[in-house]
């Protein structure tokens, strides 16, 4: 493979980008760094991964470590105007025409998460195309919100199966529990280790600091947690979804 990039590369510049990066198999993955590395020293290659906060922790267990100097860019959720744009500018760039205000709810509703802001998208343009219209208002929005849902909520369907597939159910309601509880005295909703260590051991009475570590590191694998770039606390991954978790029958606008 070395070979063949490099003789390739020197023809013509290579990039290769990789999505869902975070379940790379482990010596594929190690494979792939370190031929990188070699054809990068001979010619012009980039690779690019893609994946979910996980990745990082995915890379590191691969015995690459030079991947830690590479340029990284951090996004998890977006923040409040940033998602706005996300959504605007695609239907603006098509002839859409976003009345003031109209998405401050729908901004609400995607949890800053990237890929409800997707799902958002595609319902807001699905209901422009149906009424003929160009104007994003209340009543496009009104329209738009059950396909939003629809999804919403199969994919909080899917997330649900998949932690108790996984087994992970019982220590993700405890977590979410904590996770309700601080959003009564903590503005950012954040948990310390601690505070996530004490509500994985409700879950798991009499297990030890490795039990628990584990835990804790599934969640982080499956997006339901993570620690984003530069802070030592634990977020939820989407908050809804943790809502979803402690009642998964009731659904609608009280998962948000």
């Amino acid at each position: 493979m070395t070979r063949r990039l490099i003789s390739r590369c020197r023809r013509r510049p290579r990039v290769v980008l990789l999505d869902e990066a975070h379940n790379l198999d482990l010596d594929v993955g190690r494979a792939l760094l370190n031929v990188s590395q070699r054809v990068r020293a001979e010619a012009p290659f980039l690779l690019v991964l893609a994946g979910t906060p996980n990745l990082v922790a995915r890379l590191g267990l691969m015995g690459a470590s030079f991947w830690d100097r590479s340029k990284r860019l951090d996004i998890g959720r977006l923040d409040a105007p940033a998602s706005f744009d996300a959504l605007a500018k695609p239907l603006e760039e098509h002839g859409a025409v976003v009345t003031a205000g109209t998405l401050d709810n729908v901004v609400a509703e995607s949890q800053l998460y990237p890929y409800f802001i997707q799902v958002w998208g595609d319902a807001l343009w699905a209901a422009l195309r149906e009424r003929g219209t160009t104007a994003v208002d209340a009543s496009i929005v009104a329209v738009a919100e059950p396909r939003f849902q629809e999804r919403r909520d199969e994919y909080y369907a899917n997330r649900y199966r998949e932690l108790r597939r996984e087994g992970c159910l019982p220590v993700a309601s405890a977590v979410a529990r904590a996770f309700a509880n601080q959003a009564a005295i903590n503005e950012d909703r954040t948990l310390t280790d601690e505070e996530l260590d004490r509500a994985i051991g409700t879950a798991l009475p009499g297990a030890d600091g490795d039990a628990k570590h584990a835990a804790a590191t599934r969640l982080r694998e499956l997006g339901y947690i993570w620690q984003p770039s530069g802070k030592i606390d634990w977020e939820a991954g989407i908050p809804s979804l943790m809502g979803y978790v402690l009642n998964p029958r009731t659904v609608s606008r009280s998962t948000t």
